[in-house]
């Protein structure tokens, strides 16, 4: 028997959350959700963006869309609905952001990306989303010394002492 295909009412499109939930190896499943439930889904053998382009293809424009930032996420919603806004999940930046300097940190820089990274997830109104690209300038003019830290040897270069958390507040910087 066919699963029926969801059928989106225009008042759920204000805001729809896409993401990818990755079964066995092989196989992921597309899932575009609204506030009242699933409008759309995709199986793929990948996030890919011809994977994403066919699950928005029955989806009208949206307003608002929520996704991890995955490479083929985003360049569908650039092409599929070009004046559509794109939110980063706070959940997977929270996760980006601590899966190199670990939820222990030892160094004055990773307890201080660690508390940056838990604020996205209360923040509950426009104005205090507004201060977030300042508290990252922030903390990058605070550890900007040891951000251009480097370690050279006679034919390498290994870029900032503490290279998981440099990394981790790239993914901080770029994700959010």
């Amino acid at each position: 028997m066919p699963v029926p295909a969801p059928r989106p009412e225009a008042g759920d499109l204000d805001q729809v959350f896409i993401d990818g939930i990755w079964l066995h190896r092989d196989w992921v499943l597309l899932i575009a959700r609204g506030t009242a439930g699933v409008i759309g889904w995709q199986w793929a053998a990948g996030e890919s963006t011809a994977a994403y382009r066919a699950l928005p293809s029955p989806i009208p424009a949206l307003r608002v869309t929520t996704t991890d930032g995955a490479p083929g996420a985003l360049k569908a919603i650039a092409t599929t609905w070009p004046d559509t806004k794109v939110q980063r999940c706070p959940i997977h930046v929270r996760r980006d952001t601590v899966r190199d300097p670990t939820l222990h940190p030892r160094t004055a820089q990773g307890r201080a990306l660690l508390g940056l990274s838990r604020k996205p997830l209360t923040i509950t109104t426009t104005d205090r989303a507004a201060h977030r690209p300042a508290a990252l300038n922030d903390y990058a003019t605070e550890y900007r010394t040891w951000f251009n830290q480097r370690t050279t040897g006679s034919s390498w270069v290994l870029w900032g002492v503490g290279y998981a958390v440099a990394g981790a507040a790239v993914v901080v910087w770029l994700r959010w």
